[in-house]
């Protein structure tokens, strides 16, 4: 770009000049040669009246630059930075200049920090000039109560925090409901603790406070009630929402005549129960009570009478202690809470007897029945301890009666027994029967079982008497241990349809010492005997055959072999299948 330079000539007491244009930018103009004054120049003039003379700013003068004009041009604000950005200049905000530069910690170095104490820095007496901190975590120790903070670093429910020294806090834990902050004094750490009416609170509540304005009874009694003038003689009375004085009704006076003469008296005694006697017309209700406590009791005895457990139920404590109760079911239970039949004893100690049931001097009915729902006796005790067991009515020569209607068993020297187990109507088919009286066929018989002779037990020591007798028919026994028998038998089996007593046996054992004998052929483990053996030994196949040893011997047979094991386990062929 070309440059135009305007050169001035000052001549002294001239009147003319002669400017010579050169070279200007391009596009301009060119004047050549002109003549004349200076004003007659008119353009020229002005343009040089908006330029500074040379003698102003020196010999040099800057050359014109497009540049230049266009810093010139951006008008900036106050603090604004001119800044050439893309290749073109332009005024910058200090916020934007700031953006632009888009400076780290690291462009800054420590080196470029002043270490100026915090309380130097303008805006630090107001922390607020700070800001807001709203994220991260304190990783320091506790804030000393001098910079603002409490000392400590943690607190309970409840907690109050006070001044504890000059320079120190403290936490005042929480304590039970009901507690106020009381003043410790000056100097003195507050406390929790119970408002003392005598020593904490002064003055006097007025009414309208919940007091009564006074500081004597009497005095605060006559400003609770209606006011007393002109009430002498009257009496309190309430309205059902506000005390009144009333005027008593003119009264009885002095009462003559008899109790009745005063009817309005007499109506009034009338309606109360006598302290002593009486009768009460009306229902009477009480507490439940408790075990420990009943309900109803006698005076000078709480724990002793009766109380209500729960609904329908009824029961009664002695000494604090249940004794006895009913339930909804009318289930009666003594000494039992828990009831499942009608009525329940329990014993409560081992020593003592848990039912008694005692009959008259003269009783003659029976001690106790079991009855169906119709009324039929099922079982019955008699006052001589006689029971039956579905039987009408208990026998007194049978001590316990198990039948059927009318099956009495007595025997054929009409002996009865003492317990009899019989069908009905089978008078000489009873089943089990024990008599204290003996019997025709065997003296003195303890047990009988009868088939018509099944089992008979005899308790005395004669000739041909037993102490246990098995047979099908009488007077021929097929067991029978007797003491005096023939021989003296231990035990003895006799033989089926012999006649008499020892006549012929299958099997007796003899008294102390002496040999057992059997009749007829023993068969072990075989139950066919072969045809025309007696008194022969028959051996069936042993089920198992022995692995074990024993002190004597083992006889036995496998496969139709007798064999033989001895002690030591050495087994001999005795004979051959």
């Amino acid at each position: 770009m070309a440059e135009a330079i305007v050169l001035e000539w000052v001549l002294p007491g001239a009147t003319t000049a002669v400017v010579t244009a050169v070279a200007g930018p391009p596009g301009q103009a060119v004047w050549g040669t002109f003549t004349g004054v200076l004003a007659d120049q008119a353009d020229l003039q002005a343009a040089l009246d908006g330029r500074l003379a040379v003698s102003a700013v020196g010999v040099t003068v800057q050359g014109y630059s497009a540049e230049l004009a266009t810093v010139a041009g951006l008008a900036p604000s106050n603090d604004d930075i001119i800044q050439r950005k893309a290749g073109a200049w332009t005024r910058r905000t200090p916020v934007q200049f700031k953006t632009d530069l888009a400076l780290v910690k690291g462009d800054v170095g420590l080196g470029n920090v002043e270490n100026t104490a915090l309380s130097a820095w303008g805006g630090s007496a107001n922390l607020a000039t700070v800001g807001t901190v709203t994220a991260g975590t304190w990783t320091a120790g506790a804030i000393a109560p001098a910079y603002g903070g409490t000392g400590l670093t943690s607190y309970a429910v409840g907690d109050l925090i006070y001044a504890s020294g000059a320079a120190t806090l403290a936490r005042l834990a929480d304590v039970a409901t009901g507690n106020v902050l009381v003043s410790g004094g000056i100097g003195a750490a507050p406390a929790w603790g119970k408002v003392g009416l005598a020593s904490h609170v002064s003055g006097t509540l007025p009414v309208a406070n919940g007091g009564t304005g006074q500081t004597t009874a009497g005095a605060a009694l006559n400003a609770l009630l209606p006011a007393q003038a002109g009430a002498g003689g009257k009496f309190l009375t309430s309205d059902g929402t506000n005390p009144a004085w009333g005027t008593p009704v003119t009264g009885w006076g002095t009462i003559t005549g008899t109790l009745s003469a005063q009817a309005d008296l007499q109506t009034a005694l009338d309606a109360k129960l006598a302290v002593a006697g009486g009768l009460m017309t009306g229902a009477l209700g009480v507490v439940a009570g408790a075990v420990g406590t009943p309900g109803i009791y006698a005076s000078g005895d709480p724990n002793t009478g009766l109380w209500f457990p729960a609904a329908d139920t009824m029961a009664a404590s002695a000494g604090g202690q249940e004794a006895w109760r009913i339930d909804s079911l009318a289930r009666v239970g003594v000494n039992m809470t828990t009831l499942a039949a009608q009525f329940s004893v329990q014993s409560n100690g081992a020593a003592r007897v848990a039912s008694i049931i005692k009959g008259a001097g003269s009783q003659s009915a029976n001690m106790t029945e079991w009855q169906a729902s119709n009324g039929t006796l099922l079982a019955a005790i008699d006052a001589g301890g006689h029971m039956s067991i579905n039987k009408a009515v208990p026998s007194s020569s049978v001590i316990l009666n198990i039948a059927g209607a009318s099956n009495e068993r007595v025997d054929t020297t009409g002996n009865a027994y003492g317990i009899q187990v019989g069908l009905t109507n089978q008078l000489s088919g009873n089943l089990i029967a024990m008599q204290f009286q003996a019997e025709s066929r065997y003296s003195g018989a303890g047990v009988t079982l009868v088939g018509v002779q099944g089992i008979c037990s005899v308790n005395s020591g004669a000739a041909s008497t037993a102490n246990l007798m098995i047979g099908f028919q009488a007077q021929s026994p097929i067991l029978n241990s007797g003491a005096t028998v023939t021989a003296a038998y231990g035990v003895r089996i006799d033989a089926q349809n012999t006649t008499g007593v020892g006549s012929a046996w299958a099997l007796y054992a003899g008294g102390a010492n002496d040999n057992s004998y059997l009749a007829h052929s023993l068969l072990i483990g075989q139950t066919s005997v072969p045809a025309s053996l007696k008194g022969g030994l028959v051996l069936g196949n042993a089920a198992a055959i022995p692995t074990g040893n024993v002190a004597g011997g083992t006889v036995y047979v496998e496969a139709g072999a007798l064999k033989y094991r001895g002690s030591s386990g050495t087994v001999t062929v005795l004979a051959v299948a």
